[in-house]
């Protein structure tokens, strides 16, 4: 490996965009939340409902929540029911079944795989069919049996990617099941983790409402606000060699519109960018291989001064745009083409209004003060050219459709700031992909 792939590698070490966070040292942000609930851990018949939009950490945050127990996780599905999730949990930890149990389970269509994993055969192609446990051979007694005699006990169950389980009465037996365990004084406790802007749209159980605060705790893990994102590069400077500019850490932060791993991707490939123009001047030193804090973090950065500046963070801003133009070419597209008519600088103002308030729905009469433009011409626009942008919310008032958007526009913005030529590069660049 030549000492560009070597810092490289390390780099992508120190910054993650697609790895959740399990290192206290390196987690940001959330703080008092954790706090609060951190009491709550371990104790019998508090389980947790945690819930948020996608990408804004959540995972990062029940494994620093959870990090000193014992814990299963399962990863739900469309085609999951409670037997499916528990029995899978369960044959993970080990758990022995009788022959009459094993004969029970693959009557009701489940079976026992070389993996030690359970599958199940009658349900598949069957997702939106709601089966009732096993015409009763699998029930509750069973499930909470199992638990109360697990040979090796869990601190916490989580149940992830919980808005698959759609089914308001699969997700009743779930919380039959939760019950079950508390009422039983099973130390074991549950975790449901999902996408969703409340824990009511999270779990559509009628059930859920009388459970809330007796045996479930909801927590929203909010985006992270401008300085917990730049504390995720502030925590980095401190434990490694890299140093950014405090104007490329304002605009990371306000680039990422509350996005830890836009927060993490802009911070790496603005490192790749230093690397790839320095890697002739870096001597290598392979006994340096220990970060400035911390001799525990291996591998790290090397003993070089990497010094991000603005030339670095306009590369990371161009590779993200190019990211999201092949993750979501038609929309990329159309804002690419718009950007180049006569009406480009009204629509980016107008786009760039919205993304500053990504969560309120706009009046239209505060956008059409902020443009200086007749409300009937922003309407007509809107209609017209915006619809895979922008959506209408209740009686005239306006916002993005969707949350990426905000970092997207605001990448564009940057260029059109800080690198016309890197602007108008990288606009016919995309111009000329299908």
């Amino acid at each position: 490996m030549d000492k560009q792939e070597l810092l490289e590698k390390q780099a992508a070490e120190v910054f993650t965009p697609s790895q959740p966070i399990t290192n206290p040292k390196l987690f940001s942000g959330r703080q008092e939340l954790l706090d609060q609930l951190k009491g709550f851990v371990n104790v019998s018949g508090r389980n947790f409902v945690f819930y948020g939009e996608r990408g804004v950490g959540k995972t990062s945050f029940y494994n620093i929540l959870f990090k000193k127990s014992k814990v299963q996780m399962h990863t739900c599905s469309k085609r999951d029911d409670f037997v499916t999730i528990f029995l899978n949990i369960l044959s993970r930890l080990g758990e022995q079944f009788t022959d009459d149990e094993r004969k029970a389970l693959a009557e009701a269509g489940y079976s026992f795989g070389a993996d030690k994993v359970w599958s199940v055969s009658s349900k598949v192609g069957a997702e939106n069919v709601y089966k009732p446990v096993a015409e009763q051979k699998l029930n509750l007694g069973f499930l909470i049996n199992k638990f109360k005699n697990l040979q090796k006990p869990i601190d916490i169950i989580i149940l992830d990617e919980f808005q698959n389980i759609e089914s308001p009465e699969i997700q009743t037996d779930i919380i039959e099941v939760v019950k079950g365990i508390s009422d039983n004084n099973i130390k074991t406790q549950i975790a449901i983790v999902g996408v969703a802007t409340s824990d009511e749209e999270l779990l559509t159980s009628p059930e859920y409402p009388q459970y809330k605060m007796r045996h479930f705790i909801a927590a929203e893990i909010p985006e992270m606000n401008m300085e917990e994102l730049k504390d995720i590069v502030n925590k980095r400077q401190e434990l490694f060699r890299i140093h950014f500019g405090e104007e490329e850490k304002e605009w990371i932060a306000r680039i990422s519109s509350g996005s830890p791993s836009v927060t993490h991707s802009l911070a790496l490939w603005s490192i790749l960018s230093w690397i790839t123009r320095n890697v002739a001047k870096i001597v290598v030193n392979f006994l340096g291989l220990v970060p400035v804090v911390g001799v525990f973090f291996a591998p790290s950065i090397q003993a070089v001064n990497i010094n991000i500046d603005r030339a670095d963070l306009v590369s990371a801003v161009v590779n993200w745009i190019k990211i999201f133009h092949s993750s979501y070419k038609q929309v990329s597209k159309k804002y690419v083409d718009i950007l180049q008519t006569r009406d480009s600088e009204t629509v980016r103002k107008l786009l760039v209004i919205l993304a500053e308030n990504k969560a309120h729905p706009l009046p239209m009469g505060k956008i059409a003060r902020g443009l200086h433009i007749d409300a009937a011409k922003i309407k007509r626009l809107i209609s017209n050219k915006l619809k895979l942008f922008v959506k209408p919310i209740d009686d005239d008032k306006y916002m993005l459709i969707n949350q990426s958007l905000q970092a997207y526009i605001r990448s564009w913005e940057y260029l059109k700031v800080h690198d016309a030529e890197s602007y108008a590069t990288t606009l016919k660049s995309l111009s000329a992909t299908d």
